[in-house]
């Protein structure tokens, strides 16, 4: 092999394709990046440039999609009720609006699925944003599925917080007003 498997999971999951799955737009904001810009990973200077995932996250981002696939493949052949890559969008305003993808939709439930690379003690802080935002969506209890080794899924039930969702509304207000200034939209 002439290639690095980290150098092939990089191809794979950087490349041009992966990245028009999360194309970024003035007023609209993926759940799962609100931790980015709370954090200031992603800020109105550096908004569009592409996402790209490190090296050192390359096999655990590549874990989780194999595990999401085996089973989502496993709930298919089972014909379990569920759909899969819900597609749901939170209008905040007439120009803001959340974008949420859930993994999972069950009867009563919504399921986001993770694969650490350390098993989980609770929910890390790194997910209650997408986890509130999938909630506010969904209208429905949400989870944050852990999927454990050998292969297992461990469920961790995500409380609302009024507090939280308020802030995140906050927070992608003045997100947005920042942007729209530096790009005069």
């Amino acid at each position: 092999m002439s290639h690095t498997i980290n150098e092939i999971l990089d191809k794979y999951l950087n490349d041009e394709e992966q990245a028009k799955l999360h194309q970024k737009e003035i007023g609209r904001y993926w759940a799962s990046a609100i931790k980015d810009i709370r954090s200031k990973k992603i800020t109105p200077e550096n908004f569009f440039e592409p996402h790209k995932i490190e090296e050192k996250g390359l096999p655990i981002v590549f874990a989780g999609m194999m595990y999401e696939d085996a089973f989502t493949k496993i709930l298919t052949k089972t014909k379990s009720p569920v759909q899969f890559q819900v597609k749901l969008e939170i209008p905040l305003s007439e120009e803001i609006t959340i974008i949420s993808v859930i993994d999972y939709v069950f009867e009563k439930e919504g399921l986001e699925t993770k694969k650490p690379l350390y098993p989980l003690n609770t929910i890390p802080e790194r997910y209650k944003d997408q986890l509130e935002c999938e909630f506010r969506a969904l209208g429905m209890q949400m989870y944050l599925g852990e999927f454990t080794s050998p292969f297992g899924l461990r469920r961790w039930k995500y409380e609302p917080n009024d507090i939280r969702w308020e802030e995140i509304k906050t927070l992608l207000r003045e997100f947005d007003s920042e942007l729209r200034k530096k790009n005069k939209k």
